[in-house]
């Protein structure tokens, strides 16, 4: 055994060990947790203090020189696996986490913002993706590819839902038009509806026109209008019988039953032959006389005219009768061109021989016919 000079020669650092006092040990040091644990991070994550700062206090060791079980430290129990277990586990959970990940597809666009592509986070080559790959949204969701023709919407496929007329909204160019307005899918005029149903706003066509309202009354043509010329239904039917014959204004016939005679060589009314006052628009005026002529005895030589207001009409016919014990038949048609007013006319005659009686027969007639 070396003397304390010779370990003392050697370096070595003498220690004063507490005295052993006979019939009595010493009490042990309270061992310290070391001063390598710092804060409150886990002793298992730190220098190990078993391996740090050891020395001797007194005869007892300060600090355990060789580690104890797991088991047997403080600051794990039965339910606690080491911290290396902890940081082991850890560990291998976010390995396969990573590994998972990478396989994870995700979307990607070719080159110049072509189509979407799937592609795995590291590795792998990128394959096309449809629809079919996508969910729905909240917002917005996908179609199926039954209901659409040419990629557009077919109203005609059975997978369209809602499909009416009340599911879609009017625009500024096209509008819907309301059941009140129908009778079988077709306008109906008579329906309340249907507004605006009035000519003026159906354009004419080249086989029907519109009728202007100031040439209706009630629903009935009242006149004719061809822009210049101007014809009611009144003057119409003043022109035309219901046969579409024409009818004339202020037509008079008189007709006689008995005879009449004449001896003077001066005009005068035969009986009867006078028109009456005629109200007459200025249109011509159709004259007529008739009857058979003779004599009482030998022969004269009649004149028969028209008078109209008193007056021998100028220039009108003289119809010449040479009468004799035989009767002669004669007629005088005249038309004659009066303003418009009152007029009257006569028929006159008077006989070339004042000693000879002339005479008409019974039944000489005389006619007035205004031409308008």
């Amino acid at each position: 055994m070396e003397s304390y000079e010779s370990l003392v020669a050697s370096g070595l650092t003498p220690i004063k060990p507490t005295p052993i006092i006979n019939g009595r040990v010493p009490p042990p040091s309270t061992p310290s947790m070391g001063r390598a644990l710092v804060g409150t991070i886990p002793p298992e994550m730190q220098l190990d203090a078993d391996f740090a700062e050891n020395q001797y206090g007194g005869q007892v060791p300060v600090y355990r020189l060789m580690p104890p079980a797991s088991s047997g430290k403080s600051s794990v129990n039965a339910t606690v696996v080491s911290g290396t277990t902890k940081i082991a586990a850890t560990a291998n959970t976010a390995n396969s986490t990573a590994n998972t990940v990478a396989a994870v597809p995700v979307l990607q666009t070719t080159g110049g913002g072509g189509a979407i592509q799937s592609k795995p986070i590291i590795g792998g080559s990128p394959t096309a993706v449809s629809q079919d790959n996508l969910n729905d949204g909240v917002i917005f969701a996908r179609v199926n590819g039954s209901n659409l023709t040419a990629n557009d919407v077919d109203l005609a496929k059975s997978g369209v839902q809602g499909k009416i007329l009340d599911n879609i909204g009017d625009t500024a160019t096209y509008g819907r038009t309301l059941q009140t307005a129908l009778t079988s899918n077709q306008i109906d005029f008579s329906k309340s509806g249907f507004q605006n149903k009035n000519l003026d706003n159906v354009a004419d066509g080249s086989t029907y026109q519109r009728i202007k309202a100031t040439e209706i009354t009630t629903g009935f043509v009242h006149q004719i209008n061809d822009g210049t010329n101007i014809r009611t239904a009144g003057a119409a039917a003043g022109a035309f019988d219901v046969n579409g014959n024409l009818s004339f204004k202020n037509v008079i016939s008189i007709p006689t039953t008995t005879g009449a005679s004449l001896a003077s060589t001066s005009y005068q009314q035969i009986t009867s032959m006078n028109s009456g006052s005629l109200t007459l628009v200025g249109k011509p005026v159709m004259l007529l006389f008739s009857g058979s002529f003779l004599t009482t005895a030998s022969t004269a030589l009649l004149y028969v005219t028209f008078y109209r207001d008193g007056v021998a009409i100028t220039n009108g016919p003289v119809m010449q009768v040479y009468v004799t014990v035989n009767s002669v038949p004669g007629t005088i048609v005249f038309i004659d061109t009066p303003a418009a007013g009152a007029h009257t006319y006569t028929v006159q005659w008077k006989s070339n021989n004042a000693s000879v009686t002339c005479q008409v027969l019974a039944g000489y007639t005389m006619q007035v016919v205004e031409l308008a």
